[in-house]
């Protein structure tokens, strides 16, 4: 019982983050439109509140019993299911907010200077 509860679990952790793609705020091109330190801002805070969500979802069922010989309680699948759900989601929409910062990089040339003095000359 319990891998079919993960099995169907990790199936809507997938679908969360494919649904971001279908978020257009949330697309490269249109967050390059914000301002880079609004982007960095919204990287910086995504990646720890979706650690903290998902931690946060696993203590409480291990708090509250919610892992039997069976499988996971009814509730406990609900809150895994949940609380991977917008984890998935914010790492997603985080990397695309790192991808929209890649590309300004990219564009106006930022790179990351050699210490071989030849490389820096090509």
């Amino acid at each position: 019982m319990f891998w079919i509860q993960t099995g169907l679990a990790f199936v809507i952790w997938i679908a969360a983050g494919l649904s971001v793609r279908r978020v257009p705020l949330l697309s490269p091109h249109e967050l390059r439109k914000r301002p880079r330190k609004q982007r960095l801002t919204a990287l910086i805070l995504l990646f720890p509140v979706a650690i903290l969500l998902l931690g946060g979802g696993i203590a409480c069922i291990a708090a509250f019993n919610g892992l039997a010989p069976t499988g996971l309680a009814p509730w406990a699948w609900l809150l895994l299911a949940l609380s991977g759900s917008v984890f998935v989601w914010l790492q997603t929409a985080a990397m695309s907010v790192a991808v929209s910062l890649a590309m300004d990089a990219r564009q106006t040339g930022d790179a990351i200077q050699s210490s071989n003095q030849n490389e820096n000359l090509k």
